[in-house]
């Protein structure tokens, strides 16, 4: 014979209820991942912004790789 769980006083409760299956049920499957995505997103974000600073120190000036600019031209 199988045992049968019994539902107690707690399970009961409406106020259990909509605490379990709405309060918690949104910070874990909705706040929860949209948490970690926004972190991640803002973590790729500043390393973007800190490759792309990188990158634009380490270009020489045209005059030091021996390039002549015209004045107003855009490459």
């Amino acid at each position: 014979m199988l045992p049968v769980a019994q539902e107690t006083d707690l399970k009961l409760s409406f106020i259990y209820a909509v605490v379990y299956e709405n309060v918690l049920y949104s910070l874990f499957v909705f706040l929860g991942p949209l948490l970690v995505l926004v972190s991640l997103n803002a973590c790729l974000i500043n390393e973007l912004v800190q490759a792309r600073r990188r990158l634009r120190d380490r270009r020489l000036p045209a005059v030091m790789c021996g390039e002549t600019s015209v004045e107003g031209s855009d490459r």
